[in-house]
């Protein structure tokens, strides 16, 4: 891996070092899918599982943070069964730049386009070119009932986002054969990025260390980076190469938050997402309702929050929401 390989000689020596014990390809991924409210982004989350599965007449968009739902692709003698992780980002346009926490590398993007009215594609490509790196991305446009096709430049699109791979108008309600052919195109990306391609193998104690921390999760909202250290020490992973890159990893995966480029977050590894935008959501919340211009004190947290492990993360929580511009510091 890259991020392996960047480290220099020792690094990679380590990695081959701890894949001499065991090791296996882990075919597993994550599809993200965003764009506007009242696009069809569950619509679509429930098609690309089921092409055939009923769709209410209505969904109604009340979730203010993610679906998570894993799809698996059944292999064949040439290709394994493969994990999809799909994310439904919902929500209101307040929550929009909550999703960034989530956008990661190694992963399929779907752009969800709602065919009744135009829209520029401009912001959620630069968001994820920001977050994703090289990850690919594909338009989809829902047609929804008789409407004319909007027209987007897709060469020109292209030209500035390298990561766009494709662009195709269906109609998520009523194109069964449609949905089934693009259930393929999915499958096809997903199957085919890069870390795929490449064929990159994981140490099984990396593995080991993965369910220990899914274990921990259903009890513990988040662990310090000390006590992440101790248990791949627990699992033979010494080399903070080793440790640095799979808390990344894992990151990419969805499995846990870690930002290791944020000094004051570095510290934690967040292990319940729902834990951390809830924490996000009763700010964000607060500010709209009191119409106070969207400012905040400090000492106004106590009050709103509500759960005690959010206050004693005060300073992180903080951090984390300067550090995706979702609050900044007002003179004096």
């Amino acid at each position: 891996p890259m991020e392996i390989a960047s480290k220099g000689r020792k690094a990679i020596l380590n990695y081959f070092e701890e894949l001499e014990e065991a090791a296996e390809m882990v075919y597993e991924a994550k599809l993200l899918i965003v764009g506007d409210p009242g696009s069809g982004k569950t619509t679509l989350a429930r098609r690309v599982c089921m092409p055939t599965a009923h769709v209410p007449e209505a969904i109604i968009d009340t979730t203010r943070g993610v679906d998570v739902h894993a799809h698996t692709f059944q292999g064949s003698d040439d290709k394994p069964n493969f994990t999809m992780n799909i994310w439904d980002f919902g929500g209101q346009d307040i929550y929009h730049s909550v999703h960034q926490l989530f956008l990661s590398k190694r992963a399929l993007y779907i752009l969800l386009l709602d065919g009744r009215k135009e829209e520029n594609p401009n912001y959620w490509l630069q968001i994820q070119e920001l977050r994703g790196k090289d990850s690919p991305i594909l338009i989809l446009l829902n047609k929804k009932g008789d409407i004319q096709d909007v027209k987007l430049s897709i060469k020109e699109l292209q030209g500035e986002y390298p990561n766009l791979k494709g662009y195709q108008v269906l109609d998520l309600k009523n194109d069964l054969s449609g949905i089934q052919h693009y259930q393929g195109v999915v499958e096809n990306q997903i199957r085919h990025l890069p870390q795929f391609e490449q064929g990159e193998y994981l140490p099984k104690s990396w593995l080991n260390i993965r369910r220990e921390l899914e274990s921990l999760s259903q009890s513990q909202n988040y662990i310090y980076l000390n006590q992440y250290k101790q248990i791949c020490v627990k699992h033979g992973i010494d080399k903070l190469e080793s440790q640095d890159f799979l808390s990344g990893y894992l990151h990419d995966l969805g499995a846990i938050l870690h930002f290791q480029d944020v000094p004051m977050l570095k510290k934690i590894l967040i292990l319940n997402s729902d834990w951390a935008t809830d924490g996000i959501y009763q700010v964000l919340d607060h500010t709209r309702e009191h119409q106070n211009n969207g400012h905040f004190e400090k000492e106004v947290l106590k009050q709103v929050w509500e759960d005690a492990s959010h206050l004693e993360m005060e300073d992180e929580f903080l951090a984390l929401m300067e550090r995706f511009e979702l609050c900044y510091k007002v003179p004096q």
